[in-house]
């Protein structure tokens, strides 16, 4: 039965992906400017790149019967359907190789496109790829006679530059939305960016002859202003707004078929140049957060690192005001005691008392000092954010380490009101001691599960569970966690630490033992008012 609803689930799938390719193809085709099935962007193959991406290989022959089935429904079939086979088996073979070569384990791409790195490696798949579809696909044409020689080059490069636009502003908007969906809400700034790609559209657009180019800057600039305030996701959504925007005018008003080629270059010089400026903007603010969190981390550490000297001393500077309070007590007994109490004597014992007991009590403010959190700047943040960046911060030694890291986040969870710095430093720790714990203690096959879930009174609860040896009973069962570390080089400051912050937030920070490992739980207060 499981077997069953699977292949239902699977075929399903394929079924939307199908009839939302040969949609998209329906709403973009413009038959006046495309006699041979040349288009002047391409967003379908965006969306089928983007589900064999996505989905993994398996999805692969979606790249052939996709575009067969648009030639069918939507185009006629402008060739005998032998031709359009082969086309259509040029395009998937074309496609399905640059994306074996994109996907192997050795090319490290990370399908969420977390770095620059991962954008240009999908942007040299993209144009390679295309390249190769553009000639195979224009050969076949100029073979059958259907095009003449003197058209081969305009032909190769309008059907590049078509589908290279597609790719690009499709592929990395879909692949964000299946794999991180932290794209701005909506606001007042977000309304105004848009109707400024709007008027930066029609301005353009509206322009007659020549001028097009000239005036073409004017589609970038809120394209920048978008990728400057909102970073990479940002930025795809800015660019698919703008593309929807000018084929909608195009398909309104027409154009003459020598500003196509113009315009495709402008669109994919949009596309380069925004979504350059959108991963730029996001990893700069990555390694502000970094960095933010690296000087935290040093702050503490130095405080830290004299705990031992000032945990020598703290007994020196307590036994003292402590035993001056006990001897001023015994003199207060004794003033008061017998026939005739001696009340000057117990008065001024018991002043020198309280003098002696806010002594001790600023000794112990002191340590609290030493490790409190700091200043907080809360803001609604998306838990899927700051899972996804907390262990972003960790890959670098998460990928030394043979231990496996299970992400469940249920859709639909609301905003958390966090200092965004602190709750990953609460996040990173826990992983951290996890990996740690199950690496040091040889378990076989080590797991990290890194959850989140709502709870019935208005908390988000993250939870990190992992399969090593557990916390020993007695620090499990100490609810306030005094310092204590299992750690050989350890200062036992780590929980409490997280704990602090957490309560801090207004949360609380639990810890519990199973059979086959540990847990701890955290909950923060959610944003009512905003959901993913």
């Amino acid at each position: 039965m499981r077997g069953t609803f699977s292949g239902l689930e699977t075929a399903a799938k394929w079924a939307l992906l199908l009839a939302t390719y040969v949609a998209l193809d329906w709403a973009t085709f413009t038959p006046q400017l495309a006699p041979l099935g040349i288009t002047p962007w391409n967003p379908s193959i965006g969306l089928a790149v983007a589900a064999v991406i996505a989905g993994g290989l398996s999805f692969a022959p979606l790249l052939v019967l996709a575009p067969l089935a648009t030639d069918i429904f939507v185009r006629d079939l402008p060739f005998p359907l032998w031709v359009t086979g082969i086309e259509a088996l040029l395009t998937g073979v074309g496609y399905w190789i640059g994306l074996i070569v994109l996907l192997r384990p050795e090319t490290k791409f990370g399908r969420a496109l977390h770095s620059l790195r991962d954008l240009l490696l999908l942007g040299v798949m993209a144009a390679a790829s295309a390249a190769v579809v553009a000639v195979g696909y224009t050969l076949v044409l100029w073979w059958m006679g259907y095009l003449p020689g003197e058209a081969m080059g305009d032909s190769i490069f309008r059907y590049w530059v078509g589908d290279v636009i597609g790719l690009t502003i499709v592929t990395p908007f879909l692949l964000l939305m299946a794999f991180r969906r932290d794209f701005p809400g909506l606001s007042a700034e977000i309304v105004l960016q848009l109707s400024a790609i709007l008027a930066a559209v029609l301005i353009v657009m509206g322009l007659a002859g020549g001028q097009m180019l000239q005036f073409s800057y004017v589609l970038l600039l809120p394209v920048v202003w978008v990728a400057v305030r909102h970073g990479f996701e940002g930025a795809t959504a800015a660019l698919l707004v703008l593309q929807v925007c000018v084929m909608s005018v195009l398909h309104m008003r027409g154009a003459d078929q020598s500003q196509i080629p113009m315009l495709q270059g402008v669109l994919l010089m949009l596309a380069v140049s925004g979504l350059a400026i959108g991963r730029l903007t996001s990893e700069r603010a990555q390694h502000d957060r970094r960095l933010r969190l690296q000087q935290d981390a040093i702050a503490r550490a130095a405080r830290l690192g004299s705990m031992g000297e000032f945990a020598a001393s703290l007994a020196h500077e307590l036994n003292q005001p402590l035993t001056a309070a006990g001897n001023y007590a015994r003199a207060t007994v004794s003033a008061l005691r017998g026939p005739t109490p001696r009340l000057d004597d117990a008065r001024t014992a018991a002043e020198q008392l309280i003098v002696q007991v806010d002594r001790s009590a600023q000794v112990i403010r002191r340590l609290r000092e030493l490790i409190r959190v700091g200043r907080m700047e809360t803001e609604p943040h998306s838990v899927k954010r700051l899972l996804n960046e907390s262990l972003d911060l960790m890959r670098p030694e998460l990928a030394t380490m043979p231990v496996a890291i299970e992400l469940l986040i249920p859709p639909g969870l609301p905003h958390v009101n966090i200092d965004l710095i602190q709750i990953e430093q609460v996040v990173t720790n826990l992983v951290r001691n996890a990996v740690e714990a199950t690496v040091e203690a040889d378990t076989a096959s080590p797991t990290i599960a890194l959850s989140a879930r709502l709870t019935a009174d208005g908390f988000v609860e993250i939870s990190v569970a992992d399969n090593g040896p557990g916390f020993p009973l007695s620090h499990a069962m100490d609810k306030k966690m005094a310092f204590e570390t299992t750690k050989p080089d350890g200062l036992g400051v780590g929980l409490p630490l997280c704990r602090t912050i957490v309560e801090a937030h207004g949360g609380t920070l639990r810890v519990e033992t199973r059979p086959d490992g540990a847990t701890v739980q955290f909950t923060l207060p959610i944003v009512r008012t905003t959901r993913l």
